[in-house]
């Protein structure tokens, strides 16, 4: 069995991320906060909402909450649009771990700020994962 890889974000770009980390052979852990695409991968397979005509491999479990998402993870992709990563990093700050990589996925500047995702991510999360912090 290969790693514990969570991705946060269920939107289609984290559900393709998710479906691809998970047919390389990973169990992988799919953070959301919309109960209902949560409640559709659970009992069909599928996202319907983010990535119509695609079953879900098994290896991907839905999580609803961040720290049953991260804990034990080794790499955390944050896949939340670029206007949520904030408050996502709020949360997630509570739970990542030394050891486990952070992954940025999101594209664009924070509103109000012009900060990059990276920038966002290394103001909110703990020094102990600031050095294990990329931008994909």
């Amino acid at each position: 069995m290969g790693a514990i890889v969570a991705v946060l974000g269920a939107g289609a770009f984290g559900t393709a991320l998710a479906q691809a980390v998970a047919h390389a052979g990973h169990q992988v852990r799919l953070w959301s906060i919309e109960a209902p695409v949560l409640a559709e991968i659970r009992q069909r397979r599928r996202n319907s909402s983010y990535l119509p005509g695609v079953r879900l491999h098994r290896r991907v479990k839905p999580c609803e909450g961040l720290d049953e998402a991260v804990a034990g993870a080794s790499l955390v992709l944050v896949a939340v649009p670029s206007r949520a990563v904030r408050e996502v990093a709020r949360g997630l700050a509570a739970w990542v771990t030394s050891g486990q990589a952070v992954v940025n996925v999101a594209k664009g500047l924070e509103e109000g700020t012009c900060l990059r995702m990276s920038q966002v991510l290394e103001q909110e999360l703990p020094a102990s994962v600031r050095g294990a912090i990329a931008t994909l």
